[in-house]
């Protein structure tokens, strides 16, 4: 008879090590001390099994903050998007804006050394010329003047006009060669500020023009830079702000439906086969 039972007991054993294991609560495995027999309960009453599942009830009031938090997260990240979308086109703008600028300073630069060169290949000169036309001028009307009034005293010299002619028209000769010499004189001297003061002026002026120009433009470079480093560091910043608020959104949402209890997961089994 024991014999027949460790043998029955046997093929349980081998059956189930070919099949699996049996995992159950100790309680519903017992040995019969008489026969030997090895008696498994299916049905055991243990606590494990027998247990109802206990809901866990959620107070309303924290549901209700829950889903106020989330809608607060909601209209954040939306503003978020919002205020990142107007950053992008602000970027956009200013780019457009630094190009435009650029396009501008290198115009500037090249009108600046235009106008240099046309100063030193016709305006320079032209005014140069004209102004030692003036001197050359003013001294053939002095020379003419005087050699006038020279042929005039000799031929009204030893003369004796009762009506006075003579000395009428030596003293317009003399007058005319005064005016000569004085026109001569203040020429002469527009002359010397021409070449000494205007035309120099004009050209250091010029100058400052080309030099301001080059500067401006020279400067636009690392400026431009500055302003790309600062857009890419905003946006930068609002990105991982945006992510970050898009993220807690995620979690707070995840966290209602835990509460609501649109995620739950269904209860383990108390034994199975491996």
């Amino acid at each position: 008879m024991l014999c027949r039972v460790l043998t029955n007991s046997f093929v349980i054993l081998s059956i189930l090590s070919l099949t699996g294991c049996l995992v159950v609560n100790s309680d519903a495995a017992k040995l019969n001390p008489d026969s030997g027999a090895l008696t498994i309960d299916f049905t055991s009453d243990s606590p494990a099994a027998s247990a109802p599942a206990v809901e866990e009830v959620v107070d309303p009031e924290k549901i209700k903050a829950q889903e106020e938090k989330v809608e607060e997260l909601k209209m954040k990240v939306a503003d978020l998007e919002i205020d990142f979308h107007i950053a992008e086109m602000e970027r956009d703008l200013s780019r457009e804006s630094t190009e435009h600028r650029h396009q501008e300073l290198e115009r500037a630069v090249m009108e600046a050394e235009h106008e240099m060169r046309m100063f030193h290949e016709f305006d320079r000169p032209t005014r140069e010329f004209g102004s030692r036309r003036s001197v050359i001028f003013a001294e053939t009307r002095l020379k003419d003047s005087r050699t006038e009034l020279e042929q005039l005293e000799l031929l009204y010299a030893g003369a004796e006009l009762e009506d006075g002619t003579a000395e009428l028209v030596l003293q317009r000769g003399r007058m005319s060669l005064a005016r000569a010499e004085e026109s001569l004189g203040q020429t002469r001297r527009e002359h010397q500020v021409e070449m000494e003061v205007r035309i120099p002026r004009e050209e250091e002026r010029l100058q400052r023009a080309i030099e301001s120009a080059n500067r401006d433009q020279s400067r636009a470079e690392p400026e431009a830079a500055i302003a790309r480093i600062q857009e890419d560091r905003k946006e930068e910043k609002m990105q991982r702000e945006l992510e970050e608020q898009v993220e807690a959104l995620e979690k707070a949402r995840h966290e209602l439906r835990n509460m609501t209890g649109l995620d739950d997961r269904e209860q383990s089994v108390a034994w199975g086969l491996f």
